[in-house]
């Protein structure tokens, strides 16, 4: 899942391991390898181009630092993700160049951010093989309890903007309104609903559906919702060829109401979906909508784990909800696999027992995390 913390973790420990090339190149490769897009909430890959980053920069960090902060890695081409790895052409004098990003960094907003900004060597990148520069650069953009900001210098000069899943856009009224106090937000946290489903070939799936519910005092315009699957064991991640073979789809809500099916990315870690939603408004107090329909096959988990016998496999499906107006939520709903070894979760699938549903809402933990018990 795409979360500030985890950019945040990940830039600190290349900070610390400076005079280390070797291990700033485990991380970066493990951390490459791990992300869903090129451009995420949090993440913007770019290419450098002498002539024109001054015009984008400050929009960039704007975006970045009135959401939830993330990372630029400058000298970085990664074009079709799901097909091809990155490209690291590089930055001409990198260092030099990470220098300039760090003088101006004060100037870039107003009021200022407190942007970082790393050369990255050519001895610490994962593949050398396409550079045309002396490394990379990463600008770390925290995020802020001053928002908002609003570019100042470039072509963007005193607009605001905002980074919306891939998107940096110029913020709206409302936006606005909402981060200088004076309006109220929306507040969206999701509710799943597990039921069986037998497909055309007689297999058993489990398919899920998503709403949203809206328990803030503001209408929820622009909504989003992102979901991920991951397979834990303990607390470190599993598999990924598990989740893989899970043939995990989805299904989402459009206005016309026939929705859409495809799959979900398959980053390697995890599979991954972001929607957006493109229905009505949501309502204040209370208003929900249908998002998106989620189904797979478990049979792979159920014979990995009837196999191995772990005691503490769990599926964790998180999600991250946003609108404009309201910083996102995140959570994870947690299904805990022991329940395959009674039997229970096979019972499940094949209709012998009750739809089950559970919810996330704002008197939950701050962790948000939710056990499904079948």
């Amino acid at each position: 899942m795409d979360t500030p913390r985890r950019h945040d973790d990940v830039f600190n420990e290349l900070v610390s391991h400076t005079a280390a090339p070797d291990t700033q190149r485990a991380i970066l490769a493990s951390f490459i390898r791990q992300e869903p897009a090129p451009e995420t909430m949090h993440l913007d890959c770019k290419r450098w181009d002498a002539s024109s980053w001054k015009r984008h920069y400050a929009k960039q960090v704007s975006g970045m630092a009135n959401q939830e902060g993330g990372l630029i890695i400058w000298g970085v081409e990664w074009d079709d993700f799901q097909k091809a790895p990155p490209r690291y052409v590089g930055v001409p004098g990198a260092s030099e160049i990470t220098r300039e990003l760090t003088g101006i960094a004060k100037q870039a907003t107003d009021p200022p951010v407190n942007i970082t900004n790393l050369s990255i060597p050519e001895s610490a990148l994962p593949d050398r093989s396409t550079l045309k520069g002396d490394g990379i650069v990463i600008t770390h953009i925290p995020a802020s309890e001053t928002a908002p900001h609003r570019a100042s210098m470039g072509d963007e000069r005193g607009r605001y903007f905002i980074r919306n899943g891939d998107q940096t856009s110029v913020m709206s009224h409302a936006q606005l309104q909402d981060m200088f106090g004076t309006r109220q937000r929306p507040n969206l946290y999701p509710s799943v609903l597990a039921k069986p489903f037998t497909d055309e070939k007689g297999e058993h799936l489990l398919w899920t559906t998503w709403d949203v519910i809206n328990h803030g005092r503001g209408v929820a315009l622009a909504t989003t919702l992102e979901i991920s699957f991951s397979l834990k064991y303990g607390k470190d991640a599993k598999s990924s060829a598990l989740i893989r073979k899970c043939h995990i789809r989805a299904r989402a809500n459009d206005t016309a109401g026939a929705g859409s099916s495809s799959g979900l990315t398959d980053t390697h870690a995890f599979a991954q979906a972001y929607i957006p939603y493109t229905g009505q408004p949501i309502r204040s107090e209370g208003g929900h909508a249908q998002i998106v329909s989620v189904y797979f096959n478990p049979q792979p988990l159920i014979k990995h784990i009837n196999d191995t016998y772990p005691s503490d496999y769990q599926l964790h499906i998180g999600w991250i909800t946003g609108a404009q107006g309201m910083r996102p939520r995140r959570g994870t709903f947690r299904l805990g696999l022991s329940q395959v070894h009674v039997g229970c979760f096979e019972d499940f699938l094949r209709g012998e027992r009750g739809v089950t549903q559970v919810s996330c809402e704002p008197t939950n933990t701050t962790e948000n995390m939710v056990e499904i018990r079948l």
